[in-house]
């Protein structure tokens, strides 16, 4: 690849590391083409796939993971991004729409990310009021305040340059050091502390709950135009069938005020 075709590359990346989540990855990027063919799709693996949707293979060795170190793979690799601009899509997800425009964002802005879900039950967690897996774990700082609210890391959408590569090996060694299983906590507080230029994305870019999407789907989508779905609540192998079985179902019209 010459520097003149990664200077002017856009694509997705996943990482993923073993069979099952090497197979959630293949159907995320084949929603993905579906609706976006131009966009190039790569994966970082362990495994073997020789399916047609990836344009790209890269091999990546399991890291090895000490305490609740459960995001080191995936971490590891925003910095070895075969293009020039990259969406990172986690492996549990199912996209529902041209993701084209999206990128259109990194003209303006470093770094584009959503919310995390369930964000009080993860200030919880991490403020070490809930114990997670039986230990009580205080990993966020009192100096960020409530309001700047966590995001969540299985969507991140990035420009390289000089910035970028230090942001991102900054959060790759502020996890490390943290030792906490969740990357929102590091992702977080580096934002908070960082210069990065970074937009906040609506939720219809990272949505987990089927309700919602039959709550917009009732009103024929006028409250929001679904992007992509982050089925973290929904760990099946059918989830492909599930949403389309939900956007073919007939539903009584809209006849909004």
């Amino acid at each position: 690849m010459t520097d003149n075709h990664i200077k002017y590359s856009r694509g997705i990346v996943y990482c993923a590391t073993g069979d099952v989540y090497i197979k959630r990855a293949t159907i995320s990027a084949k929603s993905l083409k579906k609706h976006s063919p131009a966009l190039k799709c790569c994966i970082f693996t362990n495994g073997n796939t020789n399916d047609e949707v990836w344009d790209k293979i890269l091999p990546i060795e399991k890291a090895e993971k000490g305490f609740h170190q459960y995001m080191l793979d995936k971490l590891t690799v925003l910095n070895s991004s075969p293009y020039a601009d990259t969406l990172y899509l986690d492996s549990d997800t199912y996209i529902l729409d041209d993701l084209s425009e999206l990128f259109q964002i990194l003209n303006r802005f470093d770094l584009a990310i959503c919310h995390g879900h369930d964000r009080q039950k993860r200030f919880l967690i991490q403020n070490g009021t809930v114990p997670v897996r039986g230990e009580y774990i205080k990993a966020i700082s009192d100096d960020i305040p409530y309001s700047f609210a966590p995001v969540q890391g299985g969507l991140i959408l990035y420009r390289q340059s000089e910035k970028m590569n230090i942001f991102l090996n900054g959060l790759l060694e502020l996890y490390k050091a943290k030792r906490f299983y969740d990357d929102q906590v590091s992702i977080r507080e580096l934002l908070w502390s960082s210069d990065i230029r970074f937009y906040i994305l609506p939720p219809e870019y990272n949505f987990n709950s089927l309700e919602m999407l039959k709550y917009w789907k009732k009103f024929k989508f006028k409250h929001a135009k679904p992007k992509i779905f982050h089925y973290t609540q929904n760990k099946r192998n059918n989830i492909d069938r599930l949403v389309l079985s939900i956007l073919r179902k007939k539903t009584t019209n809209f006849t909004g005020s």
